[in-house]
């Protein structure tokens, strides 16, 4: 099982991977359909809105997309 670098989503099946390619990193949540990482803006929206679905104000959903993002491989600042 693969991990997407953007998210944190788990990808198991053809579809879970963006570009449909079972070496994309990122999942189809977080990529075009050729493949290629969205915007920081894109993944970030998709996120927020996956934790307004869970209940969460949108502020919150921010905050913790944020958070979640920080942590991602795809989105950590290099120090």
């Amino acid at each position: 099982m693969k991990i997407c670098q953007s998210c944190g989503m788990t990808m198991q099946k053809y579809n879970d991977f963006g570009g449909g390619d079972m070496n994309n990193i990122y999942c189809s949540f977080c990529a075009d359909k050729s493949g290629k990482l969205k915007s920081r803006e894109d993944v970030k929206v998709m996120i927020s809105k996956m934790y307004i679905k869970q209940g969460l104000g949108p502020e919150e959903a921010g905050r913790r997309a944020e958070q979640n993002m920080r942590e991602a491989p795809a989105w950590k600042v290099k120090k």
